[in-house]
């Protein structure tokens, strides 16, 4: 294990570290909302562990939510070169950082569920866009999709609970709500993405530029 894989984990850690509250939507494979859930991720280590405890209130349609109700995950995090690998009690798999970005791979014990899991912290710093396939076998069961935001004192600050509390209250407003990109006129996206290789080394940055042709009312050409 070298230094550079090493620091790739460690980074992503410290980057993480505190609590990310969130209300994601849950929807089913086809796209349809059944509800949402509550959550609290705390980033800690302690004892010499690295550990995410994540508690979870479930408000969503049956059968999904009894599958998916489990008041607190916990998972022990180890770093394995460039990876961060999940070895219980709740989770089992591993995660591959590339810069802000996360992509994981776990099965969760209490959902019996396979998961693939994306996690971008974006350029503030204290929001994080997080988005989570289920799978049963081969067939996704449902997904979990949100916007977290980060707070070190949750508990003793009441600016910072209140500023949490009404980011969840409007998270939980617009959760049901898809994105829809513009139906009747056209246009481009522009901007720029770090670009990794396969090896999770940053090689530069590049230019993007995506034309985008509504062609009616649910269909677009880019």
């Amino acid at each position: 294990m070298s230094g550079v894989e090493a620091g790739i984990a460690e980074t992503w850690q410290r980057q993480v570290e505190g609590t990310w509250h969130g209300f994601p939507s849950i929807f089913d494979a086809t796209g349809r909302h059944l509800g949402h859930v509550q959550a609290d991720r705390s980033i800690f280590e302690k004892g010499g562990e690295r550990l995410i405890q994540v508690k979870t209130t479930v408000d969503c349609e049956e059968p999904t939510r009894s599958r998916l109700e489990h008041a607190q995950h916990l998972l022990r995090v180890k770093h394995a070169g460039a990876a961060r690998v999940y070895d219980g009690e709740d989770f089992f798999g591993a995660g591959l950082p590339y810069g802000s970005l996360v992509l994981g791979s776990d099965y969760c014990l209490p959902w019996t569920s396979d998961n693939r899991v994306t996690v971008h912290v974006l350029p503030d710093g204290k929001t994080q866009a997080y988005s989570t396939l289920l799978y049963q076998g081969p067939a996704i069961h449902a997904v979990i999709n949100g916007i977290y935001r980060l707070s070190h004192d949750y508990s003793s600050n009441p600016e910072t609970r209140a500023q949490i509390d009404a980011f969840v209250a409007g998270e939980k407003a617009i959760g049901a709500r898809p994105h829809l990109l513009p139906k009747r006129g056209k246009g481009t996206f522009t901007g720029e993405l770090d670009v990794y290789t396969a090896a999770q080394q940053k090689v530069g940055r590049s230019a993007v530029s995506i034309a985008y042709t509504p062609l009616g009312l649910a269909r677009a050409e880019t």
